[in-house]
């Protein structure tokens, strides 16, 4: 009876035990935006203000500025995803166990920190900063403050209220786009202390082709593309804009800009990820070494089928031949052990989002537009 008593105990405590690991794991998962004010402002903000400006015609006669409220809208929509994917990219990485069972205290611990840096005060100073930026394009393109506050053209005077709104709109979408970057660099500055603080644990033979940690590589992909929308929107403009009224006078500026992305989209997607590549080095060599005594094994047996076949029975032989068939099978199953959180899919992919911005920096994206400026011309009715 006190035995039956104390395994029931015992089977409490372990549920008990459970239900706090399982509160705790809750607990430690990121939320990327812990306020609702600035959640509904990073969702909705980008997409409201854009139609608001865009109902307004305020970019009627400035399509270079027109697409680039698209492009901050869309930057906005992939932003989104890149959010989603920041607590389950985590949470997939504990389930997975690729964190020691030892570090899982310190893991849900290193969770709940991302939470806090992405959500620290901080982050309002890039957005505080691009609101600032946006406020002052409009003395700027008025050509002075004095002529700002007067009545001449692309004044206040001129505009009243309509340019209030577009000034209010263009600091919000600032603001919002400073709370993005912050999210970006934080969520880069962890994935790469995951490598240098944890001994991480390479799953051999795992489905995603990298060890378990291709989310991790997703994770990364999404933060580089976010790099990638405006480089290009910069990119297209280059090509384009001598073909329009704004001539070359912005090819200049946009270029060393689409220059500064096209570093960065690659320095984004691959040093985050770089520390977990050294880990997966040094476990990687572990296992090489258990691997190659496999190799081993099977150059053994195959001498003995070939020196010893005449000594052997049937039955040893094939035994010896089934052995063999076994162990080439595993070698080969563990033959390609991976060093990177990354795939070839995952690497096309990145290939292909940098593709439209390379082709411009290295300047064949014109002889493309002028291919389909002909071709437009040959098939338009005469």
């Amino acid at each position: 009876m006190e035995a039956s008593q104390s395994g029931s105990s015992e089977t409490l405590s372990k549920v008990h035990a459970d239900a706090i690991a399982v509160d705790d794991d809750l607990d430690a998962r990121i939320l990327v935006v812990s306020s609702p004010i600035l959640e509904r402002l990073l969702i909705a903000a980008p997409i409201g203000v854009g139609l608001v400006l865009a109902l307004g015609r305020f970019y009627v006669d400035d399509p270079m500025f027109g697409t680039g409220l698209l492009t901050v809208v869309i930057a906005f929509v992939v932003f989104q995803v890149f959010a989603r994917r920041i607590p389950d990219s985590f949470a997939r990485l504990a389930a997975r166990e690729v964190v020691q069972a030892a570090d899982r205290a310190r893991f849900a611990d290193f969770q709940r920190t991302t939470t806090r840096l992405l959500n620290d005060p901080l982050g309002l100073v890039p957005g505080v900063v691009f609101a600032l930026f946006a406020l002052a394009r409009f003395p700027v393109v008025a050509g002075g403050i004095d002529r700002f506050l007067g009545n001449g053209p692309r004044s206040i005077g001129s505009a009243g209220v309509l340019m209030l709104l577009d000034m209010f709109g263009e600091a919000l979408l600032g603001l919002a786009l400073g709370l993005v970057l912050w999210r970006m660099l934080i969520v880069a500055l962890r994935v790469h202390e995951l490598g240098n603080r944890f001994d991480l644990h390479l799953k051999l033979n795992h489905p995603d082709r990298c060890g378990g940690f291709r989310p991790l590589g997703d994770l990364c992909l999404w933060n580089a593309l976010l790099v990638t929308v405006p480089a290009i929107y910069l990119a297209a403009w280059i090509v384009l804009a001598p073909r329009t009224p704004y001539g070359t006078t912005y090819v200049g500026l946009h270029t060393t800009f689409l220059a500064v992305l096209a570093v960065l989209a690659p320095i984004t997607f691959i040093a985050p990820l770089w520390s977990v590549h050294g880990e997966m080095l040094r476990e990687s060599a572990r296992l090489r070494a258990e691997v190659d005594q496999v190799g081993q094994q099977i150059d053994r047996l195959s001498r003995e089928l070939l020196e010893r076949s005449e000594q052997m029975s049937a039955d040893e032989a094939a035994a010896t031949a089934h052995d063999l068939e076994i162990r080439q099978a595993n070698y080969k199953r563990t033959e390609q052990i991976p060093t990177w959180p990354i795939d070839v899919s995952l690497a096309l992919r990145f290939s292909t989002s940098q593709l439209i911005p390379l082709l411009s920096l290295t300047g064949l994206g014109k002889p493309i537009v002028d291919a389909i400026d002909r071709f437009g011309k040959f098939v338009a009715p005469s």
